[in-house]
């Protein structure tokens, strides 16, 4: 959302908001699984609002122990995930992946789900204190976590190793970075796009590498939205079964703002140095809208 805000991906012409969660207050003719009275987290365009129309087959029913503001931390992250990791990347246990960004939403899904799967993590991050949360948290070897600003983490991943690379990489950077973490996987590995800058401006990527058999691919949430609504339908329901199962949690930490500081939300993800997930809550527990008498600035004047 910040992107989009700040310019710095395609303004989304349903509005801000991927994901959310709530209770169905009306439904469609056509909708056959779903009621009224159902607690649901959903997917769908313009979700940063007090209602959301969406299709049925972007949302999925919670369990009543779930409270909505851990809910909604999870469709987008865990979706893109176990998209990247599960379909795509057909991650198995003791294989290598490496995550970029670990600390926020999709990073720390999928740090679950590697987690899960048994495999060796390798993860990036932006700071010292984010190092020591992976440690503290998931119990990542120190020695296995490394910056995510630079391309230092090439020659980590080589050393840790013993110069093979990683079975699986979740790249969400870009640049130059892109190609540093088509350096760092192995030969017959794979590489899962989930940033879409370099897509955006039709970046180049050296085609030497696939020579080892690796193989580049991409996961546009978006676009499975608009035109693979069973497949997303799938993907909810999988992380609603990972959860029973008890192989994941909400993520945290995540901290919430009441829908009348939604600047405030904006202004500090814009700071770069959050950790998991930032939530709009729409209402207080009788239902009341949390929106003050103060008028919320326009999306185009954040800066």
């Amino acid at each position: 959302d910040i992107s989009e805000v700040l310019g710095h991906a395609p303004y989304p012409d349903g509005g801000l908001g991927m994901d959310s969660s709530g209770v169905i207050s009306r439904v469609g003719p056509e909708v056959k699984d779903l009621a009224i009275g159902d607690r649901v987290m959903c997917l769908g365009a313009g979700n940063l609002a007090s209602h959301v129309v969406t299709p049925e087959e972007l949302c999925e029913r919670i369990p009543d122990s779930l409270p909505f503001e851990e809910a909604a931390t999870m469709p987008a992250a865990y979706a893109t995930a176990t998209a990247a990791f599960c379909n795509i990347g057909n991650l198995r246990p003791r294989q290598s992946v490496l995550i970029h960004s670990a600390c926020g939403g999709v990073g720390m899904a999928t740090l679950q789900l590697a987690k899960m799967t048994g495999a060796e993590i390798y993860a990036t991050v932006g700071s010292e204190e984010k190092v020591q949360y992976l440690v503290a948290t998931f119990g990542l070897p120190r020695n296995r976590i490394f910056n995510s600003r630079d391309a230092s983490f090439v020659e980590d991943i080589k050393r840790e190793t013993s110069g093979r690379g990683v079975d699986l990489a979740l790249n969400s950077l870009s640049g130059d970075l892109l190609h540093a973490t088509w350096e760092c996987v192995a030969e017959f590995g794979k590489m899962v796009e989930i940033g879409n800058r370099d897509l955006i401006t039709a970046g180049k990527l050296s085609l030497k590498s696939f020579l080892g058999g690796r193989s580049y691919s991409s996961v546009s949430l978006n676009a499975l939205m608009a035109r693979r609504q069973p497949m997303v339908k799938g993907l909810l329901q999988s992380t609603m079964r990972f959860l029973k199962d008890g192989h994941i949690t909400p993520l945290s930490p995540r901290v919430a703002f009441d829908a009348s500081s939604a600047e405030d939300a904006f202004r500090h993800i814009q700071q770069g140095q959050h950790m998991g997930k930032i939530v709009l809550t729409m209402r207080d527990a009788d239902g009341n809208m949390k929106i003050g008498s103060t008028p919320i600035q326009a999306a185009d004047q954040v800066k």
